[in-house]
């Protein structure tokens, strides 16, 4: 069955409906209360999450469990899961099914609150450790991650090596994750883009901040 969830964009009175990581339709707010559009299907109800469920239900779909969240809420439960199991590795799947979503919908999105933890990290001075820790389902560290977007921009990507290293041989301490926390907390509010600018602003070239060579 296919699952559906809301995802705020930062737009007042409107908010997406997500397939996975597909758009496939909106919550809007009107004078009289809000509407919900999935496809040819449009439902309306004096309360936004009213006029979403009854939209789900009429496509014959299920809603994602409100135990989902934002990035940042899954950031940092997936920061708290991690402390609690400082031994041990994890999946973007496994995280998603720790948080009742469907690891195939979601392992998209806990690879998003793995990236904004990277740079809570970075912007802390500590040790890369989700981009160590949580990894693909083959078990290895996330290829994209410290990679360039274009092929002539390695000012920052070629420490990846060196950043990978330093977050494998660290352990990690409470101090470490309470430092993490704060960085988490000086990006509310924030899309990772936006979080990895405020990086950069504070740190300059953050490839060799991450790798400790500054």
């Amino acid at each position: 069955m296919t699952t559906y969830r809301l995802k705020d964009v930062g737009y007042p009175g409107m908010k997406h409906i997500m397939s996975g990581a597909t758009k496939v339709g909106s919550v809007t707010k009107k004078t009289d209360g809000y509407i919900a559009t999935i496809g040819n299907v449009s439902e309306k109800h004096e309360t936004e999450n009213g006029a979403f469920e009854l939209a789900v239900d009429m496509v014959g779909g299920q809603q994602v469990p409100k135990s989902a969240g934002t990035t940042h809420e899954f950031a940092e439960r997936i920061l708290r899961w991690l402390e609690a199991n400082p031994t041990m590795k994890t999946t973007y799947m496994e995280q998603a099914t720790l948080m009742d979503c469907n690891g195939h919908d979601y392992a998209r999105i806990m690879g998003a609150a793995c990236d904004l933890l990277d740079a809570a990290a970075a912007f802390e001075g500590i040790p890369a450790l989700a981009l160590v820790r949580v990894r693909t389902e083959s078990g290895e560290i996330n290829t994209k991650a410290w990679k360039p977007k274009r092929q002539a921009d390695t000012s920052e990507t070629h420490y990846r090596d060196v950043i990978i290293a330093r977050g494998l041989a660290h352990n990690h301490t409470a101090s470490d994750y309470a430092a993490i926390q704060n960085g988490l907390y000086a990006f509310r509010g924030m899309a990772n883009r936006k979080a990895w600018e405020k990086v950069r602003e504070k740190l300059g070239n953050i490839g060799k901040r991450a790798a400790g060579l500054d």
